[in-house]
């Protein structure tokens, strides 16, 4: 770098006179303040500024020096030093502000984000479904830093979680809770990267930690979803039994509910009272408790119309099945579950009644279209569907009411609302699981 030489106004315009006598390829710099000065090459003049930035000299053209004047020069040269060294420091402090956040503020503001995003934003059972993956299953990472958290940490996490055996998982671990629990951290981190980025495109943080798992463990976030997980029509007599006999009938009418609408078990759950027509025997589906977050007017066949009639309705309580606490619903009944599996020898979840409920809709040959209503399945993949089928409330009375009466027969109830003789065995079999 040439020598630095401070000069006078006077000196300044001997300089720019001798710009002649450079030799070609040649270039000087000579000096009004510290910072601010005058480039020569044979050919220009220009102004520019010099500062120290991240340990390096940045230098930046002003103008011309036949554009404005030295005292011109002066005052912008020393404005723009001021500017570059702000840039600095808000570049400093955004580099550190990113390099501390940690994974629970990247949650909060992912949360905060996604649910104000009108377009795509996440429901408030979506939200607790995220929250509640992350505490569980990174309850030890939400204070460290994301730009901390490495390709090795997220691999191993996912080894233990999903070879993990616990209350809820199968034998051999918990592949599906693993592969939520990473799917999700991936989409939070992903956001972060997103919010943090500059205007070109450049970021702060690391490249996304759980792409290492595509290569070491092909098909992570892919689990396999149960074929024949319904109730054989052959169990269903069993398997009714052994629900209508649970000792807490809230559970027993939900079971019941569930089977006999196939509708969701979270949206089931949030029902309230409101939502309830037993005159027009109708049931409201909101948005806002529907997994694909569609409204919904279902009919309700004389079972299910029967059944809600049966249940009695808590002041201070506007759910159709309340939890234990005060003002809340019902959350999953696992209890209630293991009672009927035991007693009756029949293996089953809440989707599996869903599933049972769409299998006896096929038996009786009920239009896909109108199982897809049903269970509020999305119908926009189907052209015929979505553009020219219109389905009302009415069109869907009949089949409901078909499906009714052909899980009753399979689940022995005769006509007068008892209970038709079945062949009991000593005791439930394994296989019978």
């Amino acid at each position: 770098m040439p020598a630095l030489e401070k000069i006078n106004k006077t000196e300044l315009e001997k300089h720019i006179k001798s710009q002649k006598t450079m030799a070609a390829g040649s270039q000087k710099y000579v000096w009004l303040a510290p910072g601010v000065g005058l480039k020569l090459t044979p050919n220009k003049a220009v102004y520019i500024v010099q500062a120290r930035i991240d340990g390096k000299d940045k230098r930046v053209r002003l103008a011309d020096y036949r554009d404005i004047t030295v005292e011109e020069a002066l005052s912008q040269g020393l404005d723009k030093i001021k500017e570059l060294k702000s840039y600095t420091s808000k570049d400093a402090e955004q580099k550190a502000a990113v390099a501390s956040l940690t994974l629970r503020q990247a949650l909060a503001d992912y949360i905060k984000g996604k649910a104000a995003d009108q377009t795509g934003g996440l429901r408030p059972k979506t939200i607790s479904v995220y929250t509640k993956a992350m505490n569980r299953c990174f309850a030890d990472w939400l204070d460290v830093p994301v730009a901390k958290i490495t390709p090795s940490m997220v691999t191993k996490r996912y080894q233990e979680l999903a070879t993990n055996e616990g209350p809820r998982s199968n034998k051999g671990g918990a592949k599906a809770q693993a592969s939520q629990a990473i799917r999700t951290l991936r989409a939070v981190l992903n956001y972060t990267r997103a919010i943090t980025e500059d205007d070109n495109g450049n970021t702060m943080l690391p490249d996304d930690p759980t792409k290492r798992l595509s290569a070491l463990h092909e098909g992570w976030n892919k689990v396999a979803c149960k074929e024949n997980d319904v109730i054989p029509k052959e169990k269903l007599a069993k398997w009714y039994r052994a629900v209508a006999a649970l000792p807490n009938p809230t559970m027993s009418h939900f079971l019941l509910f569930l089977l006999f609408t196939g509708m969701r078990r979270g949206a089931a759950s949030n029902l309230k009272w409101d939502h309830i027509d037993t005159k027009a025997k109708t049931i409201t589906v909101p948005a806002d408790i529907d997994k694909m977050g569609k409204s919904q007017i279902i009919p309700m066949s004389d079972y299910v119309k029967g059944l809600l009639e049966k249940r009695v309705r808590i002041l201070g309580n506007d759910y159709v099945f309340p939890g234990d606490k005060d003002g809340e619903c019902l959350q999953e009944p696992k209890r209630a579950i293991e009672r009927v599996v035991k007693k009756s020898g029949v293996k089953f979840s809440c989707h599996t009644l869903r599933k049972t409920f769409a299998t006896s809709a096929e038996c009786l040959d009920i239009s896909n279209v109108k199982v897809k209503h049903l269970l509020n399945h999305s119908v926009s993949g189907d052209v015929t569907a979505h553009h020219y089928i219109t389905v009302d409330t009415d069109t869907l009375r009949e089949p409901v009411q078909k499906i009714a009466e052909f899980l009753k027969a399979q689940c022995g109830i005769k006509a007068d609302g008892t209970l038709a003789a079945i062949q009991e065995d000593e005791a439930p079999k394994a296989s019978e699981a």
